[in-house]
Order: C-alpha cells, then sequence, then structure tokens
C-alpha cells in the first residue's frame, strides 16, 4: 500500500462536518464516495480528528507577544471563533506563521495516519536528520575499536519516525522482521514465522516498535517490562540504513515511555560483539554472571 502524502492533506483538509475521505487498499488510491460494506476501506482523519480549534490553541502557545497572545486567547471563546482567529492572527501579522503552523500539524496528522496503518507515503519535502556519533550500524555484525571505517558516503536526507507496532501496521513489520530473524538466528527467509514473532510478542504484552522512513519499516525493537526492569528483547537496523542513529533513537524511545522502572536490561548471545559495543557506546554494562551446567550421566 502507497500513498501521496499531499493527497492524504488535501483529503484531511478538506473534511467536513458531512463528509470524510478512505483510503481503498485494493485500488490503493483516496475515495470520498465510498461504500461503507467495503471492507477495503480505511477512513481518513475527519474534521474532528485535524483538531481546528486544538491547533489554534497550540499556535496561541508559541506567540511571544503577550498582547497578541492575549488578543488571540480571547477570540477562539465562543461562536465564531476561527473567523475572529484570524482576524486576531492578521492585526498582529501572525496570518503567514498561523498557515505555516496549520500546514506542519495537518502534514504531522497525515503521516502519523500513514504509519499507524502501514501505508508507506512519498512527500518530495525530505527533512535532514544526521547522527555522526552513532554505533546503531555496529548491531549483529562484529565491530572491533581499533578499526577505523572509511568515510561514508554522502547520503540522501531522510526522515525516520518511531512507530508502535499494532494489528492494524503488523503487516508492514513483516519484512524487518523477518530481516531480523534472519540475521539474529542465521535462519532462511519465512515472512510466516516473522508473522508469528510479531504477534508473540503482542501477546506477551511487549511493546514492539519500528523505526520508518516514510512508512517503510528500516528498524524493529521488541521490549517488556518485567517485575520492576525492562527488558530489551529484540533490535535490529537494516544494513542500508545503519549509522544513521536509528538504533539510538529505539533505545531512546523505550527510556523515555518507561522510565519508573529500575533498570533496563538485555541479554546479547557472547558472539554478538557488534551488538554489545552498541549497548556498551549508549550507557549499558555488563554484569557478571555465574553459567552453571549438568550434564545427565547416561550421556
Amino acid at each position: 500500500m502507497k500513498v501521496q502524502l499531499v493527497d492524504v492533506i488535501e483529503a484531511i483538509e478538506e473534511a467536513d462536518e458531512q463528509a470524510a475521505a478512505a483510503y481503498d487498499t485494493a485500488a490503493q488510491q483516496i475515495v470520498w464516495d465510498g461504500d461503507d460494506d467495503n471492507e477495503n476501506l480505511i477512513p481518513l482523519p475527519g474534521r474532528e480528528e485535524r483538531g481546528d480549534y486544538r491547533n489554534m490553541q497550540r499556535f496561541i502557545e508559541t506567540v511571544d507577544d503577550e498582547e497578541a497572545q492575549e488578543w488571540l486567547g480571547n477570540a477562539i471563546r465562543g461562536a465564531g471563533a476561527f473567523r475572529r482567529f484570524r482576524a486576531a492572527c492578521e492585526k498582529f501579522h501572525l496570518l503567514e506563521d498561523w498557515y505555516h503552523f496549520e500546514d506542519r500539524a495537518h502534514r504531522a496528522l497525515a503521516v502519523q495516519w500513514c504509519e499507524d496503518n502501514g501505508i508507506v507515503w512519498d512527500d518530495a519535502e525530505p527533512v535532514e536528520l544526521v547522527d555522526e556519533d552513532d554505533v546503531s550500524d555496529f548491531l549483529h555484525e562484529d565491530y572491533q575499536e581499533e578499526e577505523k571505517e572509511p568515510e561514508p558516503a554522502p547520503v540522501q536526507p531522510s526522515v525516520y519516525r518511531i512507530v508502535e507496532i499494532t494489528d492494524k501496521n503488523l503487516m508492514n513489520a513483516l519484512y524487518i522482521t523477518d530481516a531480523y530473524l534472519q540475521a539474529a538466528y542465521h535462519s532462511p527467509s519465512d515472512l510466516e514465522y516473522a508473522q508469528d514473532q510479531l504477534e508473540l510478542w503482542l501477546e506477551e504484552g511487549c511493546s514492539v516498535i519500528a523505526a520508518s522512513d516514510h512508512g517503510r519499516f528500516v528498524g524493529i525493537a521488541s521490549g517488556k517490562e518485567d517485575l520492576e526492569d525492562f527488558t530489551v528483547k529484540a533490535v535490529f537496523v537494516n544494513e542500508d540504513h545503519r549509522r544513521k542513529g536509528i538504533g539510538r533513537m529505539m533505545i531512546k524511545y523505550f527510556e523515555d515511555n518507561h522510565q519508573d522502572t529500575s533498570s533496563y536490561r538485555l541479554e546479547l548471545d557472547n558472539k554478538s560483539t557488534g551488538a554489545a559495543a552498541f549497548f556498551d557506546h549508549i550507557g549499558y554494562q555488563a554484569l557478571p554472571v555465574i553459567i552453571m551446567r549438568k550434564v545427565p550421566s547416561d550421556q
């Protein structure tokens, strides 16, 4: 499934009290007069989800001029709020600022809708994200501290977002999960097994997240609260998207959203030297452990 982001934004902006658009997954296009019995339709955000009044409130919070803030705050009270709000913006020469703010809000809503529903989106307005001090490319590969990597070739600017995996976008995460299973367990490609793994994580109450590049999932991570700790069960970044801060971004998402935990834990295979270097770099420490094993006497 794929869509032009500008089409989603336009559909969100055109929604009113009487009509809202939907995305037809079979035709892979946005429709307005869809059949209610069509199971292929995914509703787009309507006027209520667009949050016009909420966006005005948020914009007012960004205004530094106290007098303008007061005028704008008074303008959105009662009937006719939208008309008075625009008039107040014009009075204080804030109309262009408001239009830019509103455009960004609609774009963010469109992106969130695409990724929540597992729809790849195309956009001609990339946002650059560069993290030169990142070691996510060491995941699932050997790394020696003394080795010097050659200067990477210039890459096209991109934007990465963290997306929570749910039943709605689970199928879009099959390929990245399959890549993780192949790398972690040296197993052949098996999309059914990848789906089973995703469903198992969710059934166990894990938090499963993906790193999205315009709706294409390029990283996957899973973790679960276990007693007082949060245990990272899996983290993986596609080879061609490493060294862009994605691994660090996913771990930080877990840490930011589970701040009440006593500690963050993970278990690594002793052959995963690259993964160990990555986690050591972002503040994780190896714990001393005693591993004991008994072989039955008849063997």
